[in-house]
Parts: structure tokens; C-alpha cells; sequence
């Protein structure tokens, strides 16, 4: 649902081929540690804010009679809330996995040099992107008091169709799609929309007016927790093979991280 699983993997591969690392100061071991731990925090705050208060009815007796408002009005506070935990725990995993992405592990996996800083460098960028996009969408779900919530992934993925502008119509702007025939359409967009397909983080509108879609969005919350899961266990898998025959802390110089 929210499109996490590229975290995960990219944390993976770039421990791949790890064994033997650059013994030198630019190597910071606890980092692989510090992904692992952000990666359960993510985990476990997706999970709270699925279960603790996201799919229970209005008439539940915890929500009536409250400061905050009505039964709606508490309920969204709280879920709110702990959608807000959950973006934190996210930022900061991207954060911490772009460091590892960019790290001097992520150097030594086997292939030609050039393309490999070239992969890294795009990765690196991805993320740059993503984290500069994250200070004006919140990660999650962000529920409105209008009875609508958005739903905003976290997107990587080159947009469906591409965007145009029209030199015969100064500030008009197009999604231009191409069908399996090769015949190509068009749909004219706003500015605001060209902006937000533009974007890598795209919100996704939902009416909850039929709270039966709370149900939906809790499974769908889940399989992805469940997929997530995985990845963190084989994670830390490769981890605990890597920690073996190395000291958690050492020296380092404050150069050695790649601050965002």
C-alpha cells in the first residue's frame, strides 16, 4: 500500500557481497545495525497504526463523549496520530538506507566500476528526491475531517504515461498515453496535476463515507507488513553474518557520514 518494499531490498543488495570491506575509517559498521533497527520500527509503528484505532466503528464506546469531538473527530485524531509516527519512522529509514546504498559496502559487490557508481549514484539521487518530497507530503495515511483520507506511497517507479506541454498552448499541459497498439491518447491536466504526477509521492483520494473500505485498506496494510516482514528477517540474516568476525563500534569521523 504504501510501497515500502524498495527500502528493503535496496538494504539487501547493497550488503550483498559485503565480506570484505575497506578496513579504513570510511567504514561505518554500525550502520547495517542502524538500518535493521529503523526497518522494525517501521514495521511495528505500520502495524500499531493499523490495529489500534484505524478500523474501529464510530459507535465504539472509546470514541463517544469525548473533548476532542465527535466520535469521527476523535477517531481521526488518533489515527492521525499514529499515521504521523509511522511517517517519522519512515523518513528515517530512508534516510539511513540511502547512507547504506551509498556506503563502501555498497562499492565492493562484484561488477564492472563505472556502472556500479553509476547504479549508485542513481539510487542515490532516487532517494535524494524522495526525502526532499517527504518535507511536504506525510508518508501514510492522512485522514480529513470531510469524511476523505489520502493514501500517499512512497514511489520510485517512472510515472504511467508521460507528461507534454503544447508550444501552441502556453501553460496547458498533457498526459500522453501509448495503448499495446502503439495508438497514442491524450488527457489534458492542470498544472497542479502535472505537478503531483511529476512528483514520485502521489496521494490517492479515497471516500470513507462506506467505512467497509477501512476494512480493505487494514488487509492491504497487512500483506504489505507481512512482505515487509520477510525482507527484515532475511536482512538481518545477512547482518548476523556480517557482525561475525567484526566489532560493532570503532573509531569514525563525522566526514565518514553523508549527511541529508
Amino acid at each position: 500500500m504504501f510501497n515500502l518494499a524498495f527500502l528493503f531490498d535496496d538494504a539487501l543488495e547493497s550488503m550483498a557481497g559485503h565480506h570484505k570491506p575497506p578496513d579504513d575509517h570510511a567504514n561505518n559498521i554500525p550502520l547495517p545495525a542502524a538500518v535493521y533497527l529503523m526497518q522494525a520500527d517501521v514495521i511495528n509503528l505500520y502495524t500499531f497504526a493499523m490495529d489500534h484505532y484505524f478500523i474501529l466503528p464510530l459507535d465504539a464506546h472509546c470514541l463517544q463523549n469525548s473533548s476532542l469531538g465527535s466520535p469521527y473527530e476523535k477517531w481521526a485524531h488518533f489515527s492521525n496520530e499514529n499515521f504521523e509516527k509511522l511517517a517519522f519512522g519512515i523518513n528515517n529509514l530512508l534516510r539511513y538506507t540511502s547512507r547504506l546504498v551509498h556506503g563502501p559496502w555498497a562499492r565492493t559487490v562484484p561488477g564492472d566500476g563505472r556502472e556500479r557508481s553509476s547504479e549508485i549514484m542513481s539510487k542515490w539521487n532516487q532517494y535524494t528526491e524522495l526525502i526532499f518530497e517527504s518535507n511536504h507530503r506525510q508518508y501514510g495515511i492522512l485522514i480529513n475531517p470531510d469524511q476523505f483520507l489520502f493514501v500517499t506511497p512512497v514511489k520510485i517507479t517512472p510515472s504511467i504515461g508521460s507528461l507534454v506541454t503544447r508550444s501552441s498552448a502556453p501553460g496547458c499541459q498533457f498526459i500522453q498515453f501509448r495503448d499495446e497498439q502503439g495508438q497514442v491518447s491524450e488527457d489534458r491536466i492542470t498544472n497542479e496535476e502535472a505537478a503531483l504526477l511529476a512528483s514520485q509521492i502521489r496521494p490517492r483520494k479515497i471516500d470513507i463515507t462506506n467505512r467497509a473500505v477501512l476494512q480493505e485498506l487494514h488487509e492491504e496494510g497487512h500483506g504489505e507488513i507481512t512482505l515487509l516482514t520477510e525482507k527484515h528477517v532475511a536482512f538481518g540474516e545477512v547482518c548476523n553474518e556480517f557482525y561475525q568476525s567484526r566489532s560493532f563500534t570503532g573509531p569514525y569521523r563525522t566526514r565518514d557520514f553523508d549527511w541529508i
